[in-house]
C-alpha cells in the first residue's frame, strides 16, 4: 500500500496574499512551491501556478537556482507539517 502525500486545507486567501506579495520574490516563490507541493488547491489553480512561472521567469531561475529554490521550498513544508502535528514528507534518496 502506497502512503499519500500529507496534504493542508486551502491556504489560498487575502491574507496569505498580502504576506506572500510582501516577501522577496525569492522566499516568495519558496513559500508558494511548498504550499503548491502541500495543497491539491493550489495545484489546481492557474493564477497560484502562473504567478509560480512569473517568479520563475524573473528571477531568471535555471536548474541550479531552481533546485536551490525546491530544496529550500521542501524545509518549509516540513516545517510547515511539523507545525500542524504532522510527521515530514518521506523522500528518497535525491542524486547530488
Amino acid at each position: 500500500m502506497m502512503s499519500r502525500a500529507p496534504t493542508i486545507a486551502d491556504p489560498r486567501g487575502a491574507e496569505l496574499e498580502t504576506m506572500l506579495r510582501r516577501l522577496g520574490p525569492r522566499d516568495e516563490l519558496v513559500y508558494r512551491r511548498a504550499l503548491f507541493g502541500l495543497s491539491p488547491h493550489c495545484r489546481g489553480d492557474h493564477r497560484w501556478q502562473a504567478r509560480v512561472d512569473e517568479l520563475t521567469a524573473w528571477l531568471k531561475l535555471r536548474e541550479d537556482g531552481l533546485a536551490a529554490v525546491l530544496r529550500a521550498a521542501r524545509t518549509v513544508q516540513d516545517e510547515l507539517l511539523s507545525l500542524a502535528g504532522a510527521p515530514p514528507i518521506r523522500r528518497s534518496a535525491s542524486k547530488s
